[in-house]
């Protein structure tokens, strides 16, 4: 029987983050993982780990990343000063086990778990807190927009079904829980053998609904060349240097 998660009404906010860090990111066709290749000449994990560093109710982040770069990591995290990183974990090949190893590593236990991908450095802050501030009250919140395009379900080459577009939205991260909540997802995710493509899809298998937060096109993860060259465009936008066409204002 899949464990079962009653959770309190109300609570008071103590924070981690876990960033899984693993991918290869063999889809960007470098020899390094995409999470440390430069975006605007800083490391995209560097990126990522500086809107947790800065948002005041994170207490601390643990990262999961792979056996091989887990020194370089140390690192990395140390020459840029994201004094916030306490533990560094061995991720696995799929980020449900890397989100796994950092939840079984973080000892503190606090009361919620904000789960991020590494390759999305372009969070707003004002996303995260305002998640932060509905998580004392909501369980369990994703971040995600709608699908601006038409969802073709397709089967051995042939449109099988058109979806309604209205029900359809594009999940993102952050993903927030309650930390008792993700424990317990995490646990019959195990037990069962089942394998999810986010923590959302764990934590929904219990029967607890899941809230969305409505979030930005912006908050991108980078996956192909393509995505770098839009992601530097718009760091550039928000510096005020350029447009999100890449030309001067």
């Amino acid at each position: 029987m899949s464990p079962i998660y009653i959770g309190p009404r109300k609570l008071a906010v103590g924070v981690t983050a876990l960033i899984p860090a693993a991918g290869s990111g063999s889809r960007m066709g470098a020899a390094t993982p995409k999470q440390f290749l430069p975006l605007a000449g800083v490391p995209v994990l560097v990126h990522t780990l500086r809107i947790f560093a800065q948002e005041p109710r994170i207490d601390d982040i643990i990262l999961a990343t792979s056996p091989e770069q887990m020194d370089f990591t140390w690192d990395l995290v140390r020459a840029h000063g994201i004094t916030k990183v306490t533990r560094i974990v061995a991720g696995g090949a799929e980020r449900q086990s890397s989100v796994a190893a950092a939840l079984a590593a973080c000892t503190a236990r606090p009361r919620i778990m904000v789960v991020h991908d590494a390759a999305r450095p372009l969070l707003h802050p004002d996303g995260l807190a305002e998640m932060l501030d509905r998580a004392a009250t909501v369980p369990a919140q994703i971040m995600a927009v709608p699908v601006k395009d038409t969802i073709k379900i397709v089967r051995d080459g042939m449109v099988a079904d058109t979806p309604a577009r209205e029900a359809l939205w594009a999940a993102q991260t952050p993903q927030v829980f309650h930390v008792n909540l993700l424990d317990a997802a995490y646990a019959a995710a195990a037990a069962e053998e089942f394998t999810g493509t986010d923590c959302a899809s764990l934590v929904e298998r219990l029967g607890v609904p899941v809230a969305v937060f409505m979030g930005s096109p912006e908050n991108l993860k980078l996956t192909t060349p393509e995505d770098f060259a839009v992601a530097e465009a718009m760091l550039a936008h928000r510096a005020g240097g350029l447009n999100a066409l890449g030309a001067e204002t």
